[in-house]
């Protein structure tokens, strides 16, 4: 492997190969916000359902027990209501453009969080996270995910540079779309962060009760309503095999579809992975950023998550260019960034959507059912090989700040 990874090395290190690939990378990384930013505003299907809900609470016809967002938590409503204040259309674009701002800003504060990085290396991470399938997605159906991954970098800057208060509000808001955010609301909980917790934690109960108040119901109401839809969620046999990066449908699909031990299985296996990682990380203290990393790919394995979601890769991605500034684990690293340019395409929603390939024509073939769980797979073995990694490590290295 090191051989290779010298092969590598030496034929990388032309000129003029250099310059044709800072011009591919970069006419892909156009291509993609151009097509991204031309076709949002006839997309925007998950925006309609953000819009409607804050429409609905401003004009006091939202159900609390089952209203337009009531997947999602209650303390998100109020948030999105000055959209409702707008029509339609300008709210639609004024999203586009706050989404293009947090990815903007989430390169931003990566950078800052990575310190001591060449320009090439800030080019092409620049270009790879504007280059995914996941960003693209994101601005077309108008999705969060973007805005929770600024935010949640911001709480980890934040956090580095003392500012607990600062890092609590910002964990608080991307609590909103708790199932990217809750590895890291966890991950502060074991280590005793109780600023940064009760800021948003505070936060989080002061906006729920302005929700309660403008629906004319108890927050004991509207916490026992959203537990129920919750119990629902967690039940439901639903599953997302193209464009998801759960690890539920490989389950299912070992068991022969049976949902019970699909089921056990997967309680099994997310209780394993917390032991672990709390073994690992007590172990490696010092080595928040692989820290962060993993809690990326956790989170993006052990809950349902579309494709958009993974712009959370965005830490792990930034990692593996870290690792190779700093030459260590240079093969590990190499392997898992080219590995990772499986987001630019995103295999299953390419077969499927874009040519039109059925879902069980897929799962006939070996190459049709590794394309339709290629993205599961790549996320949890990451997260494996994070953790091993870290494990191996013998003598403490920490990151210069």
């Amino acid at each position: 492997m090191t051989r290779l990874t010298d092969t590598i090395g030496k034929g990388l290190n032309r000129p003029w190969l250099i310059t044709a690939l800072d011009i591919t990378f970069l006419a892909v990384a156009i291509s993609s916000l151009v097509y991204a930013v031309v076709t949002a505003p006839r997309n925007g299907i998950d925006f309609l359902n953000y819009y409607q809900g804050a429409r609905e609470w401003v004009e006091g016809s939202y159900s609390n027990e089952g209203g337009t967002l009531s997947t999602y938590p209650p303390f998100f409503v109020p948030i999105l209501s000055p959209l409702a204040l707008l029509s339609f259309e300008r709210a639609r674009i004024i999203w586009l453009g706050l989404n293009l701002l947090a990815a903007g800003v989430s390169i931003y504060l990566v950078l800052c969080y990575f310190t001591d990085w060449p320009g090439k290396a800030k080019y092409y991470l620049a270009l790879l996270v504007v280059s995914w399938a996941p960003f693209r997605v994101t601005l077309r159906v108008g999705q969060i995910s973007l805005i929770i991954a600024a935010l949640l970098l911001g709480t980890l800057l934040a956090r580095s540079r003392k500012r607990k208060y600062l890092a609590g509000i910002l964990l608080g808001i991307s609590m909103c779309k708790f199932t990217l955010s809750f590895p890291f609301f966890l991950y502060f909980l074991w280590k005793k962060e109780w600023k940064m917790l009760i800021t948003a934690t505070s936060l989080l109960l002061i906006l729920t009760q302005v929700y309660a108040l403008r629906l004319g119901v108890s927050v004991v109401e509207v916490v026992r309503s959203y537990a129920a839809v919750l119990g629902q969620l967690s039940v439901s046999r639903d599953i997302a095999y193209i464009g998801s990066t759960e690890i539920k449908p490989l389950l299912v699909w070992l068991t022969r579809g049976d949902d019970v031990w699909a089921n056990t299985l997967f309680v099994m296996l997310f209780l394993a992975s917390l032991i672990v990682m709390a073994l690992v990380f007590t172990r490696r203290p010092e080595a928040e950023p692989i820290h962060f990393a993993i809690l990326s790919l956790f989170a993006l394995w052990a809950v349902y998550h579309r494709t958009y979601d993974c712009v959370l890769y965005i830490l792990p991605v930034a990692l593996l260019i870290d690792l190779l500034i700093r030459k260590r684990h240079v093969t590990f690293s190499i392997f898992w960034l080219l590995a990772t340019g499986l987001l630019i395409v995103s295999l299953p929603g390419l077969l499927t959507s874009r040519l039109g390939i059925s879902e069980e024509s897929l799962a006939q073939s070996i190459s049709g059912f590794a394309a339709l769980h290629i993205e599961r797979v790549l996320t949890f073995g990451m997260f494996m090989s994070f953790l091993f990694v870290l494990w191996k490590e013998d003598s403490p290295n920490p990151r210069p700040r």
